[in-house]
Protein backbone atom coordinates (compact mmCIF):
# COMPACT_ATOMS: atom_id res chain seq x y z
CA UNK A 1 0.00 0.00 0.00
CA UNK A 2 1.36 3.71 -0.80
CA UNK A 3 1.60 5.84 1.79
CA UNK A 4 -0.13 8.50 2.23
CA UNK A 5 2.38 11.34 3.16
CA UNK A 6 2.08 11.81 7.35
CA UNK A 7 4.14 8.62 7.74
CA UNK A 8 8.10 9.88 8.34
CA UNK A 9 9.17 6.67 7.36
CA UNK A 10 7.64 7.22 3.60
CA UNK A 11 10.14 10.30 3.33
CA UNK A 12 12.90 8.38 4.14
CA UNK A 13 13.43 9.28 7.93
CA UNK A 14 14.70 6.75 9.95
CA UNK A 15 12.55 5.69 13.53
CA UNK A 16 13.65 7.10 16.19
CA UNK A 17 15.79 5.72 18.70
CA UNK A 18 15.00 6.21 22.75
CA UNK A 19 16.95 8.02 25.27
CA UNK A 20 16.16 4.21 27.17
CA UNK A 21 17.28 1.85 23.85
CA UNK A 22 20.49 3.99 23.74
CA UNK A 23 21.12 3.61 27.23
CA UNK A 24 20.78 -0.01 27.51
CA UNK A 25 22.62 -0.27 24.21
CA UNK A 26 26.01 1.20 25.94
CA UNK A 27 25.64 -0.95 28.97
CA UNK A 28 25.31 -3.69 26.52
CA UNK A 29 28.15 -2.56 24.75
CA UNK A 30 29.78 -1.68 27.91
CA UNK A 31 29.14 -5.44 29.35
CA UNK A 32 30.80 -7.25 26.25
CA UNK A 33 33.76 -5.49 26.49
CA UNK A 34 34.17 -6.05 30.52
CA UNK A 35 33.06 -9.73 30.02
CA UNK A 36 35.71 -9.97 27.34
CA UNK A 37 38.47 -8.45 29.44
CA UNK A 38 37.37 -10.98 32.18
CA UNK A 39 37.55 -13.63 30.51
CA UNK A 40 40.92 -12.58 28.06
CA UNK A 41 42.83 -12.74 31.75
CA UNK A 42 41.35 -15.70 33.02
CA UNK A 43 41.63 -18.26 29.94
CA UNK A 44 43.85 -19.14 27.37
CA UNK A 45 42.52 -17.47 23.87
CA UNK A 46 41.53 -20.71 22.16
CA UNK A 47 39.21 -21.25 25.18
CA UNK A 48 37.37 -17.80 24.85
CA UNK A 49 34.18 -17.97 22.70
CA UNK A 50 31.48 -15.36 21.78
CA UNK A 51 29.20 -17.93 23.70
CA UNK A 52 31.22 -17.31 26.71
CA UNK A 53 31.41 -13.21 26.16
CA UNK A 54 27.77 -13.42 25.58
CA UNK A 55 26.76 -16.12 28.53
CA UNK A 56 29.46 -13.64 30.78
CA UNK A 57 27.80 -10.23 29.63
CA UNK A 58 24.19 -11.17 29.74
CA UNK A 59 23.10 -10.85 26.46
CA UNK A 60 22.47 -12.86 23.39
CA UNK A 61 25.49 -13.50 20.39
CA UNK A 62 23.59 -11.69 18.20
CA UNK A 63 24.43 -8.57 20.61
CA UNK A 64 27.84 -9.11 19.78
CA UNK A 65 27.40 -9.69 16.36
CA UNK A 66 25.74 -6.04 16.04
CA UNK A 67 28.29 -4.80 16.47
CA UNK A 68 31.58 -6.76 16.04
CA UNK A 69 32.46 -9.65 13.45
CA UNK A 70 34.43 -12.00 15.44
CA UNK A 71 35.58 -12.65 18.82
CA UNK A 72 39.11 -11.78 18.14
CA UNK A 73 37.53 -8.32 17.09
CA UNK A 74 35.85 -7.99 20.57
CA UNK A 75 38.74 -9.45 22.48
CA UNK A 76 40.92 -6.56 20.45
CA UNK A 77 39.15 -4.03 21.28
CA UNK A 78 38.44 -4.83 24.65
CA UNK A 79 42.53 -4.83 25.57
CA UNK A 80 42.86 -1.45 24.15
CA UNK A 81 39.54 -0.19 26.22
CA UNK A 82 41.41 -1.40 28.87
CA UNK A 83 45.08 -0.50 28.18
CA UNK A 84 43.60 3.54 27.81
CA UNK A 85 41.81 3.33 31.15
CA UNK A 86 44.61 1.21 33.32
CA UNK A 87 47.51 3.42 31.17
CA UNK A 88 46.87 6.80 31.38
CA UNK A 89 48.88 9.63 30.05
CA UNK A 90 51.34 10.87 32.88
CA UNK A 91 52.65 14.65 33.55
CA UNK A 92 54.70 14.59 36.68
CA UNK A 93 56.33 17.81 35.38
CA UNK A 94 59.72 15.42 33.94
CA UNK A 95 60.11 13.02 31.45
CA UNK A 96 62.00 10.30 33.63
CA UNK A 97 59.05 10.72 36.00
CA UNK A 98 56.53 10.59 33.28
CA UNK A 99 58.42 7.48 31.64
CA UNK A 100 58.86 5.83 35.00
CA UNK A 101 54.99 6.21 35.61
CA UNK A 102 54.08 4.89 31.93
CA UNK A 103 56.38 2.05 32.58
CA UNK A 104 55.20 1.24 35.78
CA UNK A 105 51.33 1.07 34.51
CA UNK A 106 51.86 -0.71 31.85
CA UNK A 107 54.01 -3.57 33.01
CA UNK A 108 51.66 -4.08 36.04
CA UNK A 109 48.88 -4.14 33.25
CA UNK A 110 50.73 -6.80 31.53
CA UNK A 111 51.35 -8.43 33.95
CA UNK A 112 48.53 -8.42 35.90
CA UNK A 113 45.51 -7.60 33.74
CA UNK A 114 46.50 -9.59 30.78
CA UNK A 115 46.77 -13.29 30.13
CA UNK A 116 50.03 -13.95 28.27
CA UNK A 117 48.53 -17.05 26.26
CA UNK A 118 45.55 -14.86 25.62
CA UNK A 119 47.20 -12.16 23.78
CA UNK A 120 49.90 -14.45 21.74
CA UNK A 121 46.79 -16.32 20.62
CA UNK A 122 45.46 -12.78 19.50
CA UNK A 123 48.34 -12.01 17.76
CA UNK A 124 48.62 -14.68 15.78
CA UNK A 125 45.27 -14.72 14.44
CA UNK A 126 46.14 -11.26 13.36
CA UNK A 127 49.11 -12.59 11.23
CA UNK A 128 46.24 -14.21 8.65
CA UNK A 129 43.20 -11.44 9.35
CA UNK A 130 43.47 -8.40 7.80
CA UNK A 131 41.21 -6.67 9.11
CA UNK A 132 42.22 -8.08 12.84
CA UNK A 133 45.88 -6.42 12.15
CA UNK A 134 44.40 -3.48 11.31
CA UNK A 135 42.81 -2.98 14.34
CA UNK A 136 45.77 -4.23 16.57
CA UNK A 137 47.66 -1.33 15.00
CA UNK A 138 45.08 1.49 15.39
CA UNK A 139 43.56 0.14 18.51
CA UNK A 140 46.39 -0.65 20.71
CA UNK A 141 49.66 0.21 19.20
CA UNK A 142 49.26 3.33 17.91
CA UNK A 143 47.24 4.42 20.97
CA UNK A 144 50.09 3.33 22.92
CA UNK A 145 52.42 4.96 19.92
CA UNK A 146 50.52 8.29 20.58
CA UNK A 147 50.85 8.22 25.00
CA UNK A 148 54.34 7.74 24.45
CA UNK A 149 55.33 10.01 21.78
CA UNK A 150 54.15 12.74 23.72
CA UNK A 151 56.01 11.82 26.65
CA UNK A 152 59.24 12.08 24.04
CA UNK A 153 58.14 15.15 22.49
CA UNK A 154 58.07 16.76 26.72
CA UNK A 155 61.04 15.49 27.20
CA UNK A 156 62.71 17.11 23.85
CA UNK A 157 61.06 20.69 24.82
CA UNK A 158 62.03 20.24 28.25
CA UNK A 159 66.09 19.72 27.13
CA UNK A 160 65.79 16.22 29.02
CA UNK A 161 66.72 14.95 25.64
CA UNK A 162 68.33 15.93 22.90
CA UNK A 163 66.88 17.90 20.04
CA UNK A 164 66.91 15.78 16.70
CA UNK A 165 66.69 12.75 18.33
CA UNK A 166 64.60 10.08 16.76
CA UNK A 167 61.67 8.76 18.64
CA UNK A 168 60.03 6.38 16.77
CA UNK A 169 63.28 4.73 17.56
CA UNK A 170 63.13 5.18 20.93
CA UNK A 171 59.12 3.95 20.68
CA UNK A 172 60.36 0.88 19.20
CA UNK A 173 62.84 0.00 21.53
CA UNK A 174 60.63 0.57 24.55
CA UNK A 175 57.34 -1.34 23.52
CA UNK A 176 59.64 -3.57 21.51
CA UNK A 177 61.39 -4.85 24.67
CA UNK A 178 58.00 -4.92 26.36
CA UNK A 179 56.25 -7.28 23.71
CA UNK A 180 59.73 -9.36 23.90
CA UNK A 181 59.70 -10.50 27.39
CA UNK A 182 55.88 -10.78 27.61
CA UNK A 183 56.09 -13.36 24.25
CA UNK A 184 59.11 -14.78 23.59
CA UNK A 185 61.14 -14.63 26.95
CA UNK A 186 58.52 -14.88 29.60
CA UNK A 187 60.81 -12.51 31.60
CA UNK A 188 59.30 -10.69 34.27
CA UNK A 189 58.77 -6.48 34.02
CA UNK A 190 59.84 -5.71 37.69
CA UNK A 191 60.88 -2.48 38.41
CA UNK A 192 64.73 -3.50 37.64
CA UNK A 193 63.63 -3.54 34.05
CA UNK A 194 62.31 -0.31 34.30
CA UNK A 195 64.60 0.99 35.32
CA UNK A 196 66.80 -0.70 33.09
CA UNK A 197 65.01 0.80 30.13
CA UNK A 198 64.81 4.19 31.46
CA UNK A 199 69.04 4.18 32.44
CA UNK A 200 69.49 3.06 28.44
CA UNK A 201 67.38 5.91 26.79
CA UNK A 202 68.83 8.67 28.84
CA UNK A 203 72.49 6.94 28.40
CA UNK A 204 71.29 7.27 24.70
CA UNK A 205 69.08 10.61 24.34
CA UNK A 206 69.42 12.45 27.14
CA UNK A 207 70.81 15.30 27.79
CA UNK A 208 72.14 14.53 31.48
CA UNK A 209 74.89 12.35 32.24
CA UNK A 210 73.33 8.53 32.61
CA UNK A 211 74.44 8.79 36.84
CA UNK A 212 71.60 11.40 36.95
CA UNK A 213 69.34 9.94 34.60
CA UNK A 214 66.43 8.53 36.87
CA UNK A 215 66.18 10.67 39.97
CA UNK A 216 63.40 9.80 42.73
Amino acid sequence: MEGDGNNPLDKGSAPAVSPGATRRSKRAHEAILNAAAELIHERPYSDVCIEAIAARAGVGKQTIYRWWTSKAAVLMEACAAMVAREVPLPDNGSFVLDLRDYLQHICAFFENQLSRPAIAGLLAEAQCNAELARAFQDRLLMQRRTVLRTILERGVSRGELRPGVDLDVIMDMIHGALWYRTLLLKAPLDEAFIENIIAQVMAGSGTRPPGNAAPD
